[in-house]
């Protein structure tokens, strides 16, 4: 049955009825898309506010067709060369399953070219996905403070050292402080403040995944790949 209260977003939908986006995603009809550009103008109101909040001097220009004509930026900041977008889930995710074949294919194409455009102008592309948002806030604020120098906590290497980090150290971190989260690896290297227990960033490393080719490497064994690599949220590690 349809939900008409226009004030819904897909959040709303995915915690009353307790199912996935893609789920929600899979029984929309066109009728129903208000639902979603009203969760990506929420979205994008809330990071814009949140720059803000950050630095209220700084340039935010908004829903612009002039940089990478004639597609749209949702949020430029043209004093740090840095666009950012906010998508919704639902147009977001592997399955599309509302689309007709030609919206689809253009959404597609999308993905692709804002970025290669982006690159052209020597500007910083930074995606944003609702779901993200919703549930890993606090690390996107503060990819973004990074991203705008804005972090006040600022650690240089010489008062830091490498050792390695245990499995459940790095779990735990990696689910605090990675949008992705932990993942398993053989290789887990922590830069910790010397002569302490505080971890502030971490890279982790397998062998070399057959999705990115490796059945194809000459020497797989001696090669690996980075699996994770974060630093401590709020933390600007030199």
């Amino acid at each position: 049955k349809r939900l008409n209260n226009s004030s819904l977003t897909m959040r709303d939908l995915k915690n009353i009825l307790g199912v996935s986006y893609t789920c929600i995603n899979d029984y929309l009809d066109e009728d129903d898309k208000n639902l979603l550009n009203l969760e990506r103008s929420i979205m994008e109101k809330e990071v814009f506010d949140m720059i803000k909040d950050i630095d209220p001097s700084i340039k935010i220009i908004q829903n612009t067709r002039e940089i990478i004509k004639p597609y749209e930026l949702d949020l430029y900041l043209p004093e740090y060369n840095i666009a950012i977008e906010c998508n919704p889930t639902s147009t977001h995710n592997s399955k599309y399953g509302y689309m007709h074949k030609e919206e689809l294919a253009k959404t597609k194409e999308n993905h692709k070219v804002k970025p290669n455009l982006c690159n052209d102008h020597k500007i910083f592309l930074f995606h944003i996905f609702s779901y993200e948002w919703n549930e890993k806030k606090d690390i996107i604020k503060s990819m973004i403070r990074n991203l705008l120098n804005k972090n006040s906590n600022i650690i240089y290497a010489r008062k830091t050292e490498v050792r390695e980090v245990s499995p459940s150290i790095s779990r735990k971190f990696l689910d605090e402080n990675h949008l992705q989260g932990a993942v398993g690896s053989k290789i887990k290297l922590g830069l910790f403040i010397k002569e302490t227990d505080i971890l502030v960033s971490l890279m982790t490393f397998s062998r070399p995944r057959n999705t990115i080719g490796a059945n194809d490497m000459l020497d797989r064994e001696n090669t690996w790949e980075l699996m994770r690599f974060c630093s401590l949220k709020d933390t600007n590690v030199m």
